[in-house]
């Protein structure tokens, strides 16, 4: 009898102790046609595409995370998340990888309580957290003006040899700073963000910042000489007023190399934009979202690195359950050289998409 009661005491405990430890497969699946026509510029032809392609909202992913209370209110948390292509399959490549990863998108473990959080790993930055936060046309990987247009959208999202800390929401008042180690890879920079977020209410609003510390490459390793930083920084904020939701933007970027990334940062390559955008709810199921960007580079070295760009676009969310959404829309996209007698770099670019996203 005794034996029996020690064996039911035991059992007892570890189910409470697995009750305290929980692990869960996620992931999005993300599917869209497109098709597009882009105007190469003045004698630079033109080209259309029709095609089946991975992430039109979101990216695609699929992940692991778990967490296991330690008392006190302390948990020990988990994360590994890849990106993956759901036309082809393939996996994807983050960080300036040379190859897919096993988990591109997010890879750390860390602690929360009543501190805040912090991660260890591989993790997304805290500019990288409230970027897209006050975007229209629901941020849309592959047609929103602001992520056609930006410079600010040129920055490195997820960093390896990353700490990052999260506080806890004081009355709406949240923060989160990082620091991502550079550890000797050129095609890696040192990278330093935080962010201040707000919202309450209909009220919402964020501001992140992001420095970039990059190295001179040379085919023999890394030069002695340090390029300039290339800065990030965002303003954002939203409104909501029930029949609609107000969303905006203004962003300022410094010393990057439009589309440049693995590049060396440029002196004096400034650029200012902004968006503003609106969500419609037209019922339960269906909002509308609009959007309208513009980006102005300035004081750039070279003409291939002095634009203008603007986008204008109009999108549609149908939801079909908890976890699935339809989802269409359109984008007129322009850039423009402002260096006298240069076309180079001139472009338009329309994009219509119907799409589908399912979570898991």
């Amino acid at each position: 009898m005794k034996k029996t009661l020690i064996a039911l005491a035991v059992l007892a405990a570890s189910g409470a102790a697995m009750a305290q430890s929980t692990v869960t497969l996620y992931g999005i699946a993300d599917v869209v046609g497109r098709y597009s026509t882009t105007d190469l510029g003045k004698g630079a032809g033109s080209l259309a595409k029709s095609e089946i392609v991975s992430g039109g909202i979101n990216t695609s992913r699929w992940g692991l995370k778990g967490s296991e209370e330690l008392g006190g209110g302390l948990k020990a948390n988990f994360k590994l998340e890849e990106g993956f292509a759901m036309d082809t399959g393939a996996g994807q490549t983050k960080d300036f990888a040379s190859a897919p990863q096993a988990f591109s998108r997010e890879s750390w473990v860390g602690f929360s309580g009543g501190f805040g959080e912090v991660k260890l790993g591989k993790t997304w930055t805290p500019f990288d957290d409230v970027i897209g936060t006050s975007d229209g046309m629901f941020n849309a990987v592959g047609m929103s003006p602001m992520r056609l247009a930006f410079a600010s959208e040129n920055y490195r999202d997820t960093i390896s040899n990353t700490i990052y800390y999260a506080t806890p929401n004081f009355s709406g008042f949240a923060a989160a700073a990082s620091y991502s180690a550079r550890e000797g890879d050129p095609k890696r920079a040192r990278v330093e963000a935080f962010n201040v977020t707000y919202g309450s209410g209909p009220v919402a609003v964020q501001f992140a910042y992001q420095q970039e510390h990059l190295e001179l490459a040379t085919a023999g390793g890394i030069a002695g000489t340090t390029a300039n930083n290339g800065t990030y920084a965002v303003l954002g904020g939203s409104y909501d007023f029930g029949i609609a939701k107000a969303k905006a933007n203004y962003a300022k970027v410094t010393n990057k190399a439009w589309g440049g990334g693995s590049g060396e940062n440029i002196d004096g390559n400034n650029t200012k934009e902004w968006q503003i955008g609106v969500d419609v709810p037209m019922g339960t199921a269906l909002t509308l979202s609009a959007s309208y960007a513009k980006s102005d580079d300035n004081n750039a070295t070279g003409a291939n690195r002095t634009q203008k760009r603007d986008g204008f676009g109009v999108a549609g969310k149908y939801v079909l359950s908890k976890r699935t959404f339809l989802y269409g829309g359109f984008s007129l996209n322009t850039a423009s050289q402002v260096v006298t007698g240069s076309t180079t770099g001139d472009w338009k670019k329309n994009i219509v998409e119907l799409g589908m996203n399912h979570k898991f």
